[in-house]
């Protein structure tokens, strides 16, 4: 079972690379991200993890389509789709305790105080409204 999000990135890339797609060019996150994700699904009938390199306005880049497929969601879990279910609820009725590390992925960038600016991360809108 993948750990986190990047070992679960590498498996989907090793075992379905087709399910996943890298967006190099620069993409607007006022509706572009997901024009682009709604066309792939309904022209292309397909439902790769997107991965957008170059978001306008941020440094940061977006991620999208993680568990479009319920296939994907299983392998998260380590889990057939058909057995997702039963796993998922054995999983709920034996959490595992958190485990706390000095060094992580997560620990790479640490804002505080002053530093935090929420308008720093992509906004992404899909609708007019948002």
């Amino acid at each position: 079972m993948s750990q986190d999000l990047r070992s679960y990135l590498d498996l989907i890339k090793q075992s379905r690379p087709e399910d996943f797609l890298v967006v190099s060019r620069e993409v607007d996150p006022a509706f572009e991200i997901t024009a682009i994700t709604v066309k792939l699904e309904q022209e292309a009938k397909c439902r790769p993890i997107l991965l957008f390199e170059k978001v306008k306005g941020t440094k940061f880049p977006v991620l999208t389509n993680l568990h479009a497929r319920r296939s994907r969601l299983a392998a998260a879990i380590n889990a057939k789709p058909e057995e997702m279910q039963r796993v998922y609820l054995r999983a709920m009725e034996k959490p595992v305790a958190p485990k706390l590390v000095s060094k992580a992925p997560v620990k790479e960038v640490i804002l505080t105080g002053d530093k935090i600016d929420l308008h720093k991360l992509p906004q992404i809108l899909h609708h007019q409204e948002d």
